[in-house]
């Protein structure tokens, strides 16, 4: 079962530098088409652009931690979120918020 996903996301990581020239300006659009695939970036799936890029796999790492919009570690399907500004917790909202 875990080989085979290692080789799914092998073949769609592929797929993904199938379409980059492996320049290392292409980095940040390589990672953002990863994440859109996966919802993360992957620990294999960084080491498999490294390896693209010919750069080390901590370039990777340090580009990924420096912005924000990189996660890696899953995130779920569904993001939800609360807005707490004061007039809409002045009609109720705050009761749902505290429980």
């Amino acid at each position: 079962m875990e080989t085979e996903i290692k080789q799914d996301l092998e073949i769609k990581t592929n797929e993904i530098l199938s379409r980059y020239k492996g320049n290392r300006d292409e980095l940040i659009n390589i990672l953002q088409e990863t994440q859109e695939k996966f919802r993360y970036l992957p620990e294999e799936a960084m080491e498999k652009i490294a390896e693209f890029l010919k750069i080390p796999v901590v370039e990777i790492y340090s580009v990924a931690t420096f912005y924000a919009l990189f996660r890696l570690t899953p995130s779920g399907k569904k993001l939800s979120g609360f807005v707490v500004a004061p007039p809409v917790m002045s009609v109720g909202a705050r009761m749902f918020y505290m429980k």
